[in-house]
């Protein structure tokens, strides 16, 4: 099962995890780059939380590109 950890007001991010914490996903609608893309701020709140919260190591988080 996965667990939607949080999502934006607007639906324009989401964060899915596994309830064991080996898997985390930050998911955004827009493309880097784009005007309602996702700034580094928001990420950073987001993945504090996700550390602080609800316990995820983030030491292997990878950033993948949008392509």
């Amino acid at each position: 099962p996965y667990l939607v950890l949080d999502c934006g007001k607007n639906y324009e991010y989401t964060v899915i995890g596994m309830p064991q914490r080996q898997y985390l996903w930050i998911m955004e609608r827009q493309r880097p780059g784009s005007a309602n893309a996702m700034s580094e701020e928001l990420y950073t709140e987001i993945t504090s939380r996700c550390e602080n919260e609800f316990g995820y190591d983030l030491s292997g988080l990878v950033k993948v590109p949008f392509d």
